[in-house]
């Protein structure tokens, strides 16, 4: 289960794999993404879909990566968060028995490279999903306005801005 790897690790190992990629990762404005740049260590690689991952040295299998929004996830530093976010990595496999709905790990910037632990929660699928194309702010006469419908409301980021829909009226 390649999904839940962050559970397999010991806290040496996730401590290790989040200094790696806290020392790759850039702040950037406005949104205050921890943009991790997978060039800056040999532990770091993008997966097919564009999520981080970090290599674990010390591990049972040399061949071991864990993804890195599970592992900000699983590490977040408030607890009561941490624990939903646990919850719904745990339960991103379980069986479909049971009645209660499955959540992923959603990003509220659409940053699969950020590792800001506000900037992911837990939700169902297809919020996550109705993320990626949200219009997070428009331009009416000049004055940004949010026009994101989710709650919690998705992060402006700077591609945002550098593609807001522009209205003059």
């Amino acid at each position: 289960m390649a999904y839940r790897a962050v559970v397999d690790l010991t806290d040496q190992q996730r401590e290790e794999c989040l200094d790696i990629a806290r020392d790759a990762a850039v702040r950037t404005p406005p949104s205050d993404c921890d943009i991790v740049d997978t060039s800056k260590a040999k532990a770091l690689s993008q997966n097919a879909k564009g999520y981080v991952q970090i290599k674990v040295y010390g591990h049972i299998s040399s061949n071991k990566k864990v993804q890195l929004h599970q592992l900000v996830a699983w590490m977040h530093p408030d607890p009561a968060e941490r624990a939903i976010l646990q919850a719904a990595i745990n339960r991103s496999e379980s069986d479909d028995e049971d009645d209660l709905p499955k959540k992923e790990l959603s990003h509220l910037c659409k940053q699969k490279a950020c590792m800001n632990p506000q900037h992911i929660i837990a939700e169902s699928c297809t919020n996550n999903k109705l993320r990626n194309n949200c219009t997070t702010i428009i331009r009416i006469n000049g004055i940004i306005h949010s026009c994101c419908k989710h709650i919690p409301r998705c992060i402006a980021t700077q591609q945002d801005l550098d593609e807001v829909l522009e209205y003059n009226v």
